[in-house]
């Protein structure tokens, strides 16, 4: 089923669900195309106007909303139908969206877009409202929605509502050390722990800088991957206990990575 650009739009809001689906489907992936798009403002716009089903379909299966680089569209489809609301009826608007979905789809659609969307405050709040869970798994890990309140700039006052919330940060620096986050990111992290949980931490000793330089440069090396996972891990582990030299000085810590309360 072709669609021509002038009328997805139209399309989107005006055909059947099957029909809708049928061609989102089509054009779901394509390079350069504003078909997808446009279509799911159709359905956007048919919602507004009570015709729920098409938007309500395309949220059965969180598949059907990826981009093609793994961005998920309900952040924006989200954004769009809660702009203005208070808290309560952003929420229960969400809800009516995922009304079709599964229990366990909608968790997921409802975590994924909470990790995706951490800029957006008031969203944000509206999606743990609506049962979105700030400490749920991402990929397979735990702390990622709290790791990434903190690499894109979130305010103390977001990452404060998924900590109330159930994010931990034992969780995030855990992971965030495994994974390889940079230092910035780990900072961040500490940094909020210590504000929002009072228990200021003792400053972590670090490998000495030539060793650091040694063993970053194996792990440049090494190419399988399962290899450098393990590389990760131990470097994060001896970052942790090993004593700093004893020409080491404390680094002088950046103003940027601590943001206005």
């Amino acid at each position: 089923m072709r669609v021509s650009k002038r009328k997805a739009q139209n399309f989107g809001k005006e055909k059947s669900p099957e029909e809708f689906l049928e061609a989102y489907r089509k054009y779901q992936h394509a390079e350069y195309s504003i078909k997808p798009n446009r279509l799911v403002a159709g359905a956007v716009e048919a919602f507004r106007e009570g015709k729920t089903e098409n938007l309500q379909m395309l949220f059965t299966d969180i598949s059907l909303l990826y981009h093609r680089y793994r961005d998920i569209r309900s952040v924006s489809v989200f954004q769009q139908l809660t702009e203005g609301l208070e808290q309560d009826s952003a929420a229960a608007l969400i809800g009516l969206v995922l009304t079709k979905a599964s229990d366990e789809t909608k968790q997921e659609i409802l975590d994924q877009t909470l990790y995706q969307g951490i800029r957006n405050e008031k969203l944000c709040a509206a999606l743990i409202t609506a049962g979105a869970n700030p400490g749920a798994e991402i990929d397979g890990d735990v702390g990622f929605i709290l790791i990434s309140a903190a690499s894109r700039g979130a305010p103390i006052s977001t990452v404060k509502l998924l900590h109330d919330n159930g994010a931990s940060f034992e969780d995030a620096l855990t992971t965030a050390y495994v994974k390889g986050y940079n230092s910035e990111t780990r900072e961040r992290l500490e940094f909020f722990r210590n504000k929002l949980e009072g228990k200021p931490q003792p400053a972590k000793e670090v490998l000495p800088p030539a060793l650091t330089e040694k063993a970053n440069a194996v792990f440049e090396r090494a190419e399988d991957p399962e290899i450098k996972d393990l590389l990760r891990q131990i470097l994060a582990v001896l970052d942790e206990r090993l004593p700093p030299a004893a020409e080491n000085k404390p680094a002088a810590t950046s103003r940027r990575l601590y943001p206005r309360l």
